[in-house]
């Protein structure tokens, strides 16, 4: 059960913290299109930073586009996390 919750844990982190290259790569490509000093520009610039950010720190990506969801496939018997959420807030 705590390689379940750690592992949990991680993918929650992984998902919250970094972006996969091609979309940072997407992301950089839009930006230097942009005509610079232009409200897109400031908010491509600001985006990518906050991805650095969050890169860098391990801190969420700050995005309003609402809240990741994941399928968990889990061996028979084990269908409740007792005690996950107070584990996950304990720090490392």
């Amino acid at each position: 059960m705590e390689f379940l919750a750690g592992s949990l844990l991680e993918l929650i982190t992984q998902t919250s913290t970094n972006l996969p290259p091609d979309v940072r790569a997407a992301m950089s490509i839009a930006a230097d299109q942009e005509t610079p000093g232009t409200q897109s520009s400031q908010a491509l610039n600001i985006i990518l930073s906050n991805v650095d950010m969050a890169n860098d720190d391990a801190g969420p990506i700050c995005q309003d586009t609402g809240m990741p969801t994941f399928v968990v496939h889990t061996p028979i018997g084990v269908n409740q996390l007792r005690g996950f959420a107070d584990r996950c807030q304990q720090p490392r």
